[in-house]
């Protein structure tokens, strides 16, 4: 490949190269960017998500407060006389009635006794109509978790039930008037249990007696997934909606031990009623410090390329002193493992995750715009640089080239001329020539003593093959490299037998010395790096075994390294030893 040809492509690389790396740097900052405004936006959609769910907690506390003073319930608390309760006790019934019919996030509200009867029970029931529970089918309650507990309250203070009620029931149609509660099929509830948040409070006569307990049960759903609602007097399409709603589809809403409270997949809600492993520190192990260390921020999912957005939320007032999970009918002695106090560790965090594909195909289009110019700008930058380059160094070279090509050829007496250039190309055209003329005076001068030395080596070699004496050459491991006639003539073995062999084995004449013999030996040579002489014995190809006296010279380099081994033997019956 010619001269110019190689640098054009390499220009033309390193345009492509040069503009890819451009633009790549170009892409991570714009990806920066896109990302950072990407998960800003989804921030603020949390931050929403979190003040909407805190709003729904703060209201469901102030509502049992409102509940728990209204002026029946002290009627009805505050006298012995029998019409006085009945009146109070239907007075209660309407508005908590009342009270359902306009705040239908929530599920039911019930009063009860300090002996833990049932006095009042106002719910939804089946036909999406809200009714007073019969006096025959109330029930006593004292053995449960939720009674105890409460009964130990101060005044407005709150015991915190998240578990399942068997009486809520999901809505599904309905019509927009509230007046119209009936069994039509446009007013259809489903009656599966469904997970509620229960708030019960005390309830103290005006003589500070403890008289009984109030309980409000929020529908948890509308509470997590109502976040575009703002006010408790929605109407149960709107509710309806929420449960379908398809922007939470990412959106998670855990406690502080993982547990989900929200998720798509409806199997993976609420495991603390059973304490199963089902929580988002085994779906994403890597959240688990940082949500537990930090209130709001976000980290990176490798796994599936995504980003988890997330803001604690405080769900309880320092009203509220305990909080349980698990089933509602349970005893104290069961409930205990499922009840915790209110403190810093009984935070919700609300997650959002992010694709990143969603901030990846925003980036696509302007990186290859971005990428086709820069590659357009270096392209004609390229094509003017070669243009340029032909005429100042690529026909200088190629002249050059020339004159290199008859120099190899043995025609040392050319001189390349370039003109008058007084350049760089001048200069190595001077020097070109007086190069030529060292290499024709070094050539004479080599041929002379090529011819000397070779000379020398010829008689040398000469007298080595014609003695008596064997002579062996071999490397710093012992690999025969030479051996003369006297080495065939003493052994048995051809020189095509030894050549490349390991010397003193007992594959060819050697290897029949003491073990110590030969360590002495090579330690002598190998590592002393001094000349060894001694009697040796060997046996030829025939067998028969003959004496000689042996001498090897290591041959050192000018570093003291060794070259090779030199070493003659002479037979001991020839010398007549």
């Amino acid at each position: 490949m010619r001269l110019n040809t190689k640098i054009f492509l390499n220009f033309i690389l390193g345009a492509i190269m040069l503009s890819t790396i451009l633009a790549v740097v170009f892409y991570k900052d714009l990806s920066n960017i896109l990302k950072n405004q990407q998960i800003s936006e989804r921030q603020q959609e949390i931050v929403l998500r979190k003040n909407s769910t805190e709003h729904f907690l703060v209201m469901s506390e102030s509502s049992i407060n409102f509940l728990s003073g209204l002026s029946s319930i002290k009627q009805y608390t505050n006298t012995d006389d029998q019409l006085e309760k009945i009146s109070a006790h239907k007075k209660i019934s309407d508005e908590f009635k009342t009270f359902l019919m306009n705040n239908m996030i929530f599920s039911k509200i019930e009063l009860i006794d300090e002996n833990g009867q049932e006095l009042i029970v106002v719910n939804w029931d089946e036909e999406n109509k809200i009714i007073s529970r019969p006096p025959n089918k109330l029930e006593n309650v004292k053995q449960f978790h939720f009674f105890n507990e409460t009964m130990k309250l101060n005044k407005r203070e709150l015991f915190v039930s998240i578990t399942e009620d068997e009486h809520a029931d999901t809505i599904e149609n309905t019509t927009e008037d509230m007046s119209e509660m009936d069994t039509s099929k446009d007013n259809k509830l489903t009656h599966n249990k469904h997970q509620i948040i229960e708030y019960s409070t005390p309830i103290y006569n005006e003589q500070d007696q403890l008289k009984g307990i109030l309980i409000l049960d929020l529908f948890s759903d509308f509470t997590f997934k109502g976040s575009n609602t703002n006010h408790p007097n929605m109407n149960i399409r709107n509710m309806a909606m929420t449960s379908e709603d398809s922007s939470l589809k990412n959106i998670y809403l855990v406690n502080s031990f993982g547990y989900y409270l929200q998720n798509i997949d409806k199997d993976k809600e609420w495991g603390f009623m059973t304490q199963n492993d089902v929580t988002i520190f085994n779906d994403y192990p890597q959240i688990k410090p940082i949500i537990q260390e930090l209130d709001s921020g976000q980290i990176y999912n490798e796994e599936d390329k995504s980003y988890l957005i997330f803001h604690r939320i405080n769900p309880y007032s320092a009203n509220v002193k305990k909080i349980y999970m698990g089933i509602r009918e349970q005893s104290s002695e069961d409930a205990k493992d499922f009840t915790y106090a209110n403190d810093k560790d009984t935070f919700w965090t609300q997650i959002l995750r992010v694709e990143q594909a969603e901030i990846i195909d925003k980036v696509n289009i302007l990186f290859f715009k971005t990428l086709s110019l820069i590659i357009l700008i270096l392209i004609f930058f390229v094509v003017l640089m070669m243009f340029f380059l032909q005429q100042v160094v690529l026909n200088p070279v190629e002249k050059i080239i020339q004159g290199a090509e008859r120099i190899k050829k043995g025609n040392l007496d050319y001189k390349l001329s370039l003109g008058n250039r007084k350049d760089e190309f001048g200069d190595l055209a001077n020097e070109f020539n007086s190069m030529s003329a060292v290499l024709k005076r070094y050539k004479e001068t080599m041929e002379q003593k090529i011819y000397e030395r070779t000379s020398d080596l010829e008689k040398f070699k000469n007298a080595i093959e014609v003695t008596r004496e064997a002579v062996v050459i071999t490397d710093p491991e012992g690999t025969i490299l030479y051996a003369n006639n006297s080495v065939e003539r003493m052994t048995g073995y051809s020189k095509n037998e030894i050549i490349n062999k390991k010397v003193g084995t007992s594959q060819l004449w050697g290897g029949i010395m003491t073990p110590e013999f030969y360590t002495k030996l090579w330690k002598t040579i190998k590592t002393d790096k001094k000349p060894f002489v001694g009697k040796i014995k060997n046996k030829n190809k025939n067998g028969i075994e003959y004496s000689t006296l042996l001498s090897i010279t290591p041959m050192l380099d000018k570093k003291g390294d060794i070259l090779y081994f030199f070493s003659i033997e002479n037979d001991l019956n020839d010398l007549n030893l």
